[in-house]
């Protein structure tokens, strides 16, 4: 079976039981479920910083999960800003890693990494569902969905130039630029369901084109760190994706984007 013959029908899978838990699920066990997968990529990136180190590995996912207890008491709002403001450093560290340098190789600073993506990526998809309600978190991992089909089917057939050669070999501007036209066809859907007038839907246009530009970034920072780690997933739970956090990598940097970006512009 080929790797895209495996990855149609996990995601063929998965994609139904995702609905059906942002829909129907009661929110505590929607809370309680997304957090569990929180922690299971928060220990897939433990791998990645700390592949023989059992104890270093099991400290910070019992880190991660103290904090993840105290994510409903927490300020939405000043964490999904420390995110935007992380995310966008992160630009910088990518950029640096072009250049031969890499700067996550120390217990502390690995550490706040992964505290800095996932307790935001926690925050945000909560208060999609909570605040905003299931369409909007189904919206943005739509968008994200359309984007990552779009580009690999743009890259794979038209793409020539490389976006990232040393941290993501087969990702293309062509793709990136396919993945953006697909998701925005999708934004634009969505943007007549939620009946948005004029200004906001360029809004909601915008806020799209920022959200995926980003979801890149999420993507490459996951791939800067399994090269550094020498592995080519993050673990082989989910058939043709890779891990856990293989999937939601995007999403690490994406929803906590959006999530900013309704609370900051009053959902339009």
């Amino acid at each position: 079976m080929s790797p895209l013959t495996k990855r149609i029908i996990t995601a063929a899978l998965l994609i139904p039981l995702v609905v059906l838990a942002i829909f129907y699920l009661p929110l505590p066990f929607f809370a309680a479920i997304i957090t569990v997968i929180t922690l299971m990529a928060a220990w897939e990136m433990a791998n990645l910083f700390w592949q023989k180190r059992l104890w270093l590995r099991i400290f910070f996912l019992c880190s991660i999960a103290v904090l993840s207890y105290g994510v409903e008491i927490l300020p939405p709002l000043p964490v999904l800003i420390l995110a935007g403001l992380w995310w966008l450093s992160v630009l910088y560290f990518l950029s640096c890693y072009k250049q031969g340098k890499y700067y996550f190789s120390n217990y502390p600073i690995q550490f706040s990494v992964g505290v800095l993506t996932f307790i935001p990526f926690l925050v945000g998809v909560l208060v999609l569902r909570f605040l905003f309600g299931p369409l909007y978190l189904l919206f943005v991992l739509t968008i994200i969905w359309a984007a990552d089909i779009g580009a690999y089917f743009s890259g794979r057939f038209w793409g020539k130039h490389l976006l990232a050669e040393k941290i993501s070999p087969k990702k293309t501007i062509e793709g990136v630029m396919g993945g953006m036209i697909t998701a925005l066809i999708v934004a634009s859907i969505a943007g007549f369901v939620l009946h948005l007038n004029e200004p906001s839907f360029a809004i909601w246009l915008l806020l799209t084109i920022v959200v995926v530009l980003w979801s890149i970034v999420g993507d490459l920072f996951e791939s800067m760190l399994k090269r550094v780690a020498g592995v080519k997933d993050s673990s082989h739970l989910l058939p043709g994706h890779g891990g856990i956090y293989d999937r939601i990598d995007s999403l690490t940097a994406a929803i906590p984007l959006f999530s900013l970006g309704l609370l900051v512009l009053g959902k339009f």
